[in-house]
């Protein structure tokens, strides 16, 4: 494996197209969508397998098969997944502090009046250890 590794750091990198399959089952009102990539040029890959040799995980669903345009594919297995996107969670008390040290703003000892004149204000409330805005304080972000 240690030599595998050696030999794959020094060749070309491997060239994998993105690509998708929309699959009609039947008629066209049944349509998947398949997404991942297939293999240009193997490149190192001719070598060194990572998912062959090390267990990589997810790596090899998302490997498709070469396909033509117009070819027929036989359906074995169809798993459908809908994905929903979740907004980023409301801030706490902590996530605020822990957002204003990523920025640099402030000091410790001003994270609290920070936070009192965001609630003083009348641009946030805590509502079930979370801050919500409020109106007052959206009109404040969009100027």
């Amino acid at each position: 494996m240690i030599w595998k590794r050696a030999l794959a750091s020094q060749m070309a990198p491997a060239q994998l197209d993105t690509v998708a399959v929309d699959i009609a089952v039947v008629s066209e009102a049944n349509l998947f969508r398949a997404t991942g990539q297939t293999v240009a040029f193997p490149g190192f890959l001719a070598v060194y397998k990572e998912d062959e040799d090390d267990v990589a995980e997810g790596d090899d669903e998302a490997r498709l098969p070469p396909l033509a345009e117009g070819e027929t594919v036989p359906v074995d297995k169809l798993y459908g997944e809908q994905h929903f996107t979740q907004p980023p969670p409301r801030y706490s008390e902590a996530s605020i502090v822990k957002t204003l040290e990523e920025y640099g703003i402030g000091r410790p000892s001003t994270y609290a009046s920070i936070i009192s004149t965001l609630q003083d204000r009348e641009y946030v409330i805590l509502e079930r250890k979370r801050f919500k805005p409020t109106d007052m304080g959206r009109l404040v972000n969009c100027f």
